[in-house]
């Protein structure tokens, strides 16, 4: 059977070369590679206007939103930062663009985008081991790699994932998690028992690489979110309160748990981040003052809620002095109340619809709570994107046998 080049298959090619520039570490330094994502992208939005029915011509809510804020932060940078925040924000525009690339495909065929589907499945396991054998020579190795510098290139060109591939993870098991545990409804996809053996592994080689990584904040958002799959329905009240109970009391119990175990958590981590960490909890509650690296992080969130204060209508609109340490508090702070909540609608939009038609709701509550955790507590990057904005909804779409065509061109 001949093959037949489409502007679709030529789209969906652009996409996967986009999704490998933004979660494979050694494409994300190279002049060369940033190159060609940004000559897929644009060969991608001249096929896409060519395109019946087209998200440029008839732009869906979503998109428009994401051309709206794209458009009114980039005029202040240019006006109020002098364009010196261009690059610094390149991450948030790859980051919304995906959601643009989602609108796009799914007014056509959902199912164009599988191949995503099987490009993280087959390139995620490669830079995965390879970050597995450099954390077993350096338990702190992926932190390096947080930091701009000779060290973080090198690392990131052999392979070696840091601070979004750790976090993306984050993203991805979840997903995983559903699509093995419905795999049931995978086998009428081409190579089914091979996608089911790819999804088992990268759940396996995932949850190592969270649990080695070093970031505290991935190990509290992967834990709640493996408690929402396993146990949250949205038809079931009473279980839904006794998870809140449980969570509550574990939360609370957190500091005693520390404080009377303290030594020997000290010599379990010994040697990893974690170690830092427990010991900035402990002094933290025993002098009831922030301290060490917990301290500073406070500290950034403070000073954003604190410049959020003193203008909540327009913001500072400028980025220079925010803690860049929250996206989701230095929107405010920086566009105050309508450019924050116009920033919430669009990165939590797909979260609240689908949960409308998820049965039980797991999947979405969890990436809901993910996200909010993740662009609450950190920063968010564009390695999150072709999780966040295509696997995850194609994951709900693939698993639940109530979306129609038509419901998923509403959404």
């Amino acid at each position: 059977m001949p093959f037949n080049i489409t502007g679709t298959k030529i789209q969906v090619a652009c996409l996967i070369y986009i999704s490998l520039w933004c979660t494979a570490p050694p494409l994300g330094y190279a002049l060369v590679f940033r190159l060609l994502a940004i000559m897929a992208l644009m060969l991608w939005l001249i096929i896409e206007t060519q395109q019946q029915r087209n998200i440029i011509k008839y732009p869906t809510y979503p998109s428009i939103a994401v051309f709206f804020y794209l458009a009114y932060i980039s005029i202040l940078e240019i006006f109020v930062d002098d364009g010196i925040t261009i690059v610094q924000n390149i991450q948030i525009y790859i980051l919304l663009l995906f959601l643009v690339f989602q609108q796009g495909h799914f007014k056509r065929s959902v199912y164009d985008l599988v191949p995503i589907l099987w490009t993280i499945l087959l390139s995620y396991p490669l830079w995965s081991l390879r970050s597995l054998y450099a954390l077993w020579q350096d338990p702190k190795v992926m932190r390096t790699i947080v930091r701009s510098s000779g060290a973080a290139k090198e690392l990131a060109l052999s392979g070696v994932g840091g601070y979004g591939f750790a976090y993306s993870m984050v993203f991805l098991l979840p997903c995983l998690i559903i699509l093995y545990l419905n795999r049931e409804k995978l086998k009428p996809l081409n190579h089914s028992k091979y996608l089911i053996a790819s999804i088992l592994l990268n759940i396996a080689i995932s949850s190592i690489v969270i649990l080695l990584s070093g970031y505290s904040i991935a190990i509290i958002s992967i834990s709640t979110i493996i408690t929402i799959l396993f146990f949250f329905n949205k038809n079931k009240i009473i279980i839904n309160s006794i998870i809140i109970v449980l969570m509550t009391t574990i939360g609370i119990s957190i500091p005693y748990l520390i404080n009377r175990y303290y030594f020997q958590l000290l010599e379990l981590t010994f040697g990893t981040n974690y170690y830092a960490k427990i010991r900035d909890i402990n002094v933290s509650l025993q002098s009831s003052e922030v301290s060490g690296t917990l301290a500073d992080r406070v500290e950034r969130y403070l000073r954003s809620i604190e410049y959020f204060s003193h203008n909540p209508i327009f913001g500072t609109l400028s980025k220079a002095d925010l803690g860049k340490h929250s996206m989701i508090l230095d929107h405010f702070a920086q566009f105050g109340v309508g450019g924050g909540i116009l920033f919430l609608t669009i990165i939590f939009w797909q979260v609240l619809q689908y949960y409308r038609y998820e049965k039980k709701g797991k999947l979405s509550l969890a990436i809901g709570i993910a996200i909010l955790l993740i662009f609450g507590l950190n920063n968010a990057v564009f390695n999150f994107a072709p999780i966040l904005f295509i696997l995850y909804p194609l994951t709900i779409i693939l698993t639940q046998d109530n979306i129609q065509h038509n419901d998923i061109k509403k959404i």
